[in-house]
C-alpha cells in the first residue's frame, strides 16, 4: 500500500464527512461540487480553478475506492493532500467559494453599491512536484496555513 494514497484517502474522507454534515446528505462533497457547477458561468477564475481541483480530487478518490490495486501506485501528490486540508479549513472558517459568494449576495442585497468581494486569500493551487516532505515539515506547513487563515479572518473582521 502506498502511504501517500492512504493519507490522501483519509483527508478526503474527512472533507467528505464535513460536507455530508453541512448538506445533511451522504453525497455532501458532490453536492458542493454541483452547487459550484450550477453557478460556474459567474465564478471568478480562482473559484473556477477550485471547482476543477475538487473534481480532480474526487476523481482520484474514486480511483482509489473502486479501482483494483489502486493503492499500490501513487495516484496523488503531497500538494493534493495539502489542498484538501486547506479547503477543509476554508469551509470551517467560511472562506470557501460558496460561503464567500453567499456573503456577496447578502451584502449586495443590503448595499446600494455593488462591490465585488474577492476572497481574502485564495486557496493555494498545487504545484506539480515529486518531492515528499517530512512529517515535521508537513505539520509546520499546516500550522503556518492555519495561522494565515486566522490572520485573514482577523483582517476580515476588522474590515467588516
Amino acid at each position: 500500500m502506498n502511504t501517500i494514497n492512504y493519507l490522501f484517502f483519509e483527508e478526503y474522507k474527512r472533507l467528505s464527512i464535513l460536507c455530508n454534515d453541512i448538506y445533511n446528505s451522504q453525497t455532501g462533497l458532490t453536492d458542493y461540487i454541483n452547487d459550484l457547477k450550477s453557478i460556474s458561468s459567474s465564478l471568478s477564475p480562482q473559484y473556477a480553478s477550485d471547482l476543477k481541483m475538487l473534481i480532480h480530487l474526487r476523481s482520484i478518490r474514486n480511483q482509489l475506492a473502486h479501482q483494483e490495486g489502486a493503492f499500490e501506485e501513487p495516484l496523488c501528490a503531497q500538494n493534493d493532500i495539502e489542498y484538501i486540508q486547506t479547503f477543509y479549513n476554508c469551509i470551517l472558517t467560511q472562506t470557501d467559494p460558496l460561503a464567500v459568494i453567499q456573503r456577496q449576495k447578502n451584502l449586495s442585497k443590503k448595499s446600494v453599491s455593488k462591490k465585488v468581494i474577492e476572497p481574502a486569500s485564495p486557496i493555494p493551487q498545487p504545484v506539480p512536484t515529486k518531492k515528499t516532505i517530512s512529517t515535521f515539515s508537513f505539520i509546520t506547513a499546516v500550522i503556518i496555513a492555519t495561522l494565515l487563515i486566522l490572520f485573514c479572518i482577523t483582517v476580515l473582521i476588522f474590515i467588516f
